[in-house]
C-alpha cells in the first residue's frame, strides 16, 4: 500500500497536470497566449516536481515518515501556487511581489528535498 505522503504528492501533481493540459487547450482553441509561462510553469513545477517527490517518497519509505515530508508538502503546494500566480499577476502588468513569493518558496521546496536525499543517501 502506498504511503500517505507519496499519494498526497501525486495525487497533486495529476492534478496540476491535468490543469495545465486544459489551460494549454483554452490556449491553444483561443490564441490568446499571454499567460503560456504560467501555464508552462505549472506543468514544469506542479506536475513534473510533485510527481518526482511522490515517486522518491513511494521509493525511500524512511524518507516518508515524521513531519518534514508534510512540511516539504505544504511548502510545495504554496509555493507553486504562488509562483503561477505570481505569473500570471506580471503577465497582466501588475508588480512582481506574489512571483517572488512563489520563486523563494519553490526554491526553499527544492533546497528541503535535496536535504532530504542528503538525509536519506544509500
Amino acid at each position: 500500500m502506498m504511503n500517505t505522503i507519496a499519494h498526497r504528492f501525486l495525487f497533486t501533481a495529476a492534478l496540476a497536470g491535468l490543469a495545465a493540459m486544459i489551460w494549454q487547450l483554452q490556449i491553444a482553441v483561443t490564441g490568446e497566449t499571454r499567460f503560456e509561462p504560467a501555464q508552462s510553469f505549472l506543468l514544469l513545477a506542479g506536475w513534473f516536481s510533485l510527481a518526482i517527490f511522490g515517486f522518491y517518497y513511494r521509493a525511500v519509505p524512511d524518507a516518508a515518515s515524521g513531519v518534514a515530508p508534510h512540511v516539504h508538502y505544504a511548502l510545495s503546494v504554496t509555493a507553486i501556487t504562488l509562483l503561477v500566480a505570481g505569473l500570471v499577476l506580471v503577465d497582466s502588468g501588475r508588480g512582481h511581489g506574489v512571483l517572488i513569493l512563489g520563486i523563494a518558496g519553490c526554491l526553499a521546496a527544492m533546497l528541503f528535498f535535496i536535504g532530504t536525499l542528503w538525509a536519506h543517501r544509500p
